[in-house]
């Protein structure tokens, strides 16, 4: 029993630390995407998709793995965590899915139900879908925040949790702003605006990785 308990264990751990790296290498190559962008539109945005639908189900699995991973006091906080990822996934396989859709098969539709369907106008129904998404991502990170001991790196990675999860405000608030933005400046102001999601995203996925590698070592 003991062996099999240690066998699932390490299981979690490596599970847990795979879906995290692979959650930091999408999110590099979204920002690379993002960067390319302001060159190469179509080839950064076939990039951007693709890794976006890519690091749906891998942060999924990575709360999931830190829940597994969490005392019995602290699952309820973890558990919050993976019903707002799932949640986010769900609206993000859905957003970028569709875009690609749309690119390699683009439908016999009018340009106004076809703008609806646009991620990149920031007006569309598609784009409000995306930012709830991530919206539900922020909110996991800040319930999962409290599911973590009180180690030096746990406190390190709770306090990132609950900085990325304070982003729920703008993520929310943002789309319902009447900005003024339009054409390449709402373009040039979302992909900045993503560039420093990706600064904090990278580190938080990074240091779950090293988290899972370090009990992986005990």
């Amino acid at each position: 029993m003991c062996n099999f308990m240690n066998a699932y264990n390490k299981n979690v751990e490596k599970t847990g630390m795979i879906s995290a790296l692979v959650a930091v290498s999408m999110t590099i190559l979204f920002a690379v995407a993002l960067v390319l962008g302001f060159w190469l539109t179509d080839i950064s945005n076939i990039i951007s998709y693709v890794v976006s639908f890519v690091l749906a189900p891998a942060f999924v699995i990575m709360i999931i793995s830190i829940h597994l991973n969490a005392l019995e006091d602290k699952k309820i906080w973890s558990l919050i965590g993976i019903a707002f990822a799932i949640i986010y996934a769900i609206f993000i396989t859905l957003t970028y899915y569709t875009q690609l859709a749309l690119i390699f098969n683009p439908p016999n539709v009018s340009e106004d139900i076809l703008n609806m369907f646009d991620y990149q106008e920031s007006g569309s129904w598609m784009f409000m879908v995306d930012m709830l998404g991530y919206g539900f991502m922020t909110l996991s990170t800040l319930f999962t925040a409290f599911a973590f001991e009180d180690g030096k790196l746990e406190k390190n990675l709770k306090r990132i949790f609950i900085f990325h999860g304070i982003f729920i405000v703008p993520t929310l608030v943002f789309p319902l702003l009447p900005l003024g933005l339009a054409g390449n400046e709402s373009v040039i102001f979302g992909s900045l605006a993503l560039i420093v999601w990706c600064l904090i995203f990278i580190p938080l996925s990074g240091l779950v990785s090293l988290y899972f590698r370090r009990i992986l070592r005990n």
